[in-house]
Formats: structure tokens, C-alpha cells, sequence
């Protein structure tokens, strides 16, 4: 069963199953919403996943300190990391390793510990997420000197990762050599600004994306497909290498129905039988066009595929499509 809780405009989601969540019988707690969605979680004992850093993904949904997070999965992208153990001790102390959890980082092809799931974003090889060889990556060393610092003391520096589950052959330095490189040739002298950039449209290319077989109450099989933020370019090399993966019934759309996140060519190629967008019609930078984009709902009606939606669409102070709660009763999904 997949709930989609309406958080406003951000992800928060619960998978449960009576055949298994990747290694436990717990509830998987995918993202937490925005820092003004004050649900709790109600169970004593959950695995988390966050998707990637944003704040609509990870500043919500609060975990009373009675509850146990067995395990925490985040994307292996090295600075996403730091970012998300930061944030998350900063609110719970005890998370995870102090109550006997483990943090586990995931990537394409990864183990999960469950037949059931497959990960498919974000290759833990950088240079497949970027395109840059971070031996060529220029001009890192010199610009991290202007600011008294260097790619080690970055890495030995901030949060303390020893909890984390790294796997062989993860090098920490070639995340940070090819992040620095962007980051710079995005200065144009406003350097929080080009950071600020860098994190809000790179962090959408390393959202854990994964597959998921359920089975339903009356035994058939139903897929979901799980996308963060994940953009098109992540899709494009899906399509291109691991197109079969996508198929899927369910569709959580990404990026709460942006224009830059899918097309007609990904979504005929996922095939779903329903789509669900969390969104609450947020604008974000300069766009006039508030999340879900016309052209995204545009390209689910054209494709006859029935869309959910967690609030009402409103286009030009209009209501172009009505929100959904309670259960859909074509899927084994309920938006709460």
C-alpha cells in the first residue's frame, strides 16, 4: 500500500507491504514534507528514505523520540550526504546509530535487501551523473584557496559520518572535485548564489529513484515507481539503458508535476496506469506557471492516464483539476 500524505507543496510518503519493505516488516517512510507539515509518525518503529536534500523532502513530517528509525537510506551523491545526516541530527539527536540503527546510502544496481525493490538513481559513479571526469575537473584546488580551504578538509570537516555504510571503492574527493568545478564556473561573483544554484538544480539529478512490486489484496502484482525530484535527464539515461525498469503502474510524479521533469517520450515509456502529484501550486524561481505545469497535465490527459491530485489545481485563479482524498480505487494507493 502506498500513502501519498498531502503535505502542501512536497513529498511525504508511506509504503507498507505484507510480503516485505526491503530488509524489515517496517513501514518505509519515504521524505517528510515541508517545515510547515506537522503530521507525527504513529508507528514505533520505521525505516526512513529521503530522496535528496530539498526542504519540501526533509523539514516536515516530525518522529517523536519514542519511535525507533531502524535504517536511514540516502542518495550516494557525498555532498547530499553531508547535507541530509546534517539536517537530520540537528533535529533528532538520536538518529539513527544512537538507537541502534544503521545509515545505509543507495544507488543504482544496490542491494536492498528485498526482491521486491530496485534502485535505478543515482549512479554511484559521479561522472555518469555530470559528464565531467573529476581528474579534469579545473581550477578546484585554486578556487577552494580563496576561501582558506581545500577539497580535505571539506571531507574531515562538518558532519560526522562514521555511521554511514559507504560502499567499496566510494570516493568521497571525486563528488567534491566535480561539485566545486560547476560551482565555480557558476560564480559570477556571488559565490552563495552559485552554491545556492548548484544545490537547487543539481541535488533533482541524484534523487533516489526505485522501483517497487507490490501485491495487492487480491494477489496481482502492481508496480510503483518512486522519482523524488528526479529530472529528465535522470529518465534519459534510464530509457537508454534500463528502459524495462521504468514500467511501472503507479507513477509518483516528480518534482510535483514540473515541465522540466517529464515529457511525452517518459512517460509513454513508464506506462502508468495512474499518476499521483503532491503539490499545493507553488511557483519556484521566476516561472509564472505554478507546480503542476499545464504541459505536464496537458501530457497525462493526452496519454489517458487518470491523474491524483493532493490539492486542487488552480490555473489564472481557476480550478482546472479537483484534489483527491481517500483511496483510488484502481491502485492500492490512498492520499491522506
Amino acid at each position: 500500500m502506498l500513502d501519498i500524505f498531502n503535505c502542501g507543496q512536497g513529498d511525504s510518503i508511506r509504503l507498507t507491504s505484507k510480503k516485505c519493505i526491503w530488509n524489515a516488516q517496517n513501514p518505509l517512510y519515504i521524505d517528510l514534507g515541508p517545515a510547515n507539515y506537522t503530521r507525527a509518525v504513529a508507528e514505533n518503529e520505521i525505516d526512513l528514505l529521503i530522496t535528496h536534500s530539498h526542504k519540501d523532502h526533509i523539514s516536515g513530517m516530525s518522529i517523536p523520540k519514542r519511535i525507533r528509525i531502524r535504517t536511514l537510506y540516502i542518495p550516494a551523491y557525498y555532498l547530499e550526504i553531508r547535507k541530509i545526516v546534517s539536517h537530520l541530527t540537528g533535529r533528532w539527536p538520536y538518529l539513527p546509530s544512537g538507537r541502534q540503527g544503521n545509515i545505509n546510502i543507495l544507488y543504482e544496481g544496490a542491494y536492498s535487501g528485498c526482491c521486491h525493490a530496485e534502485i535505478l538513481n543515482p549512479p554511484l559513479n559521479p561522472y555518469t551523473i555530470f559528464g565531467i571526469d573529476p581528474e579534469n575537473a579545473s581550477g578546484v584546488d585554486e578556487y577552494l584557496e580563496r576561501f582558506g580551504t581545500s577539497v580535505d578538509n571539506i571531507i574531515n570537516d562538518q558532519a560526522d559520518l562514521d555511521d554511514v555504510s559507504f560502499p567499496d571503492g566510494y570516493e568521497p574527493e571525486k563528488f567534491i572535485r566535480i561539485a566545486v568545478h560547476l560551482i565555480s564556473h557558476k560564480d559570477k561573483g556571488d559565490t552563495i548564489k552559485a552554491v545556492n544554484r548548484f544545490l537547487e538544480y543539481d541535488a533533482n539529478k541524484i534523487s533516489i529513484v526505485f522501483s517497487y512490486k507490490h501485491y495487492n489484496d487480491k494477489g496481482d502484482e502492481e508496480t510503483f515507481l518512486l522519482t523524488g525530484d528526479a529530472d529528465k535527464s535522470v529518465f534519459n539515461r534510464l530509457i537508454k539503458n534500463k528502459a524495462g525498469s521504468l514500467k511501472a503502474d503507479v507513477l509518483k510524479v516528480p518534482h510535483h508535476g514540473s515541465k522540466n521533469n517529464l515529457n511525452l517520450r517518459i512517460v509513454q515509456r513508464i506506462s502508468p496506469k495512474i499518476a499521483v502529484i503532491s503539490h499545493n501550486n507553488g511557483k519556484f524561481g521566476r516561472a509564472k506557471d505554478p507546480h503542476p505545469n499545464k504541459e505536464i497535465i496537458a501530457i497525462l490527459k493526452k496519454s489517458g492516464i487518470p491523474a491524483y491530485y493532493t490539492n486542487d489545481v488552480i490555473k489564472n485563479n481557476n480550478t482546472v483539476c479537483a484534489s483527491h482524498s481517500g483511496i483510488i480505487s484502481s491502485a492500492s494507493v490512498t492520499i491522506i
